[in-house]
């Protein structure tokens, strides 16, 4: 491999600021909810599972953070809000995509203190032969 963390940013912090970020309680959830449009409050708690409290305080991180936005709709009642992903979120999603395809690959179901494949049978065409 030729690219590193250090060739992608001048500051190895801001990666791990951005990984405890979107570790935060609910935001991966939200992050997901949100890639596929605008919601609002009632249909992001559904969609995440989440209580409205812990709901509220994991989009206002999110909005200090600016990955989503909140447009209030006054001239309905009763008054709607919705969010939704900002390019800044947007950008987040897909730099997690492959992350996440990582994870699958790389995650021993239920032991994820154990790295790489561990666990897992050694697929048919990759095992040593019984003659060596």
């Amino acid at each position: 491999m030729t690219e590193s963390i250090r060739d992608l940013t001048a500051d190895p912090g801001s990666v791990d600021r951005v990984l405890n970020l979107v570790a935060r309680r609910g935001m991966l959830p939200i992050l997901q909810a949100l890639a596929s449009g605008s919601l609002g409050h009632n249909e992001l708690a559904r969609e995440t599972q989440m209580d409205s409290k812990q709901l509220s305080r994991a989009l206002c991180l999110a909005r200090e953070a600016s990955l989503v936005s909140r447009t209030v709709h006054s001239n309905h009642i009763p008054v709607r809000v919705r969010y939704r992903l900002t390019h800044r979120g947007e950008g987040l999603v897909r730099a997690l995509v492959p992350l996440a395809r990582w994870s699958e690959e790389n995650h021993d179901h239920g032991r994820p203190d154990v790295p790489g494949d561990a666990g897992r049978p050694v697929p048919q065409d990759r095992r040593l032969s019984s003659s060596m």
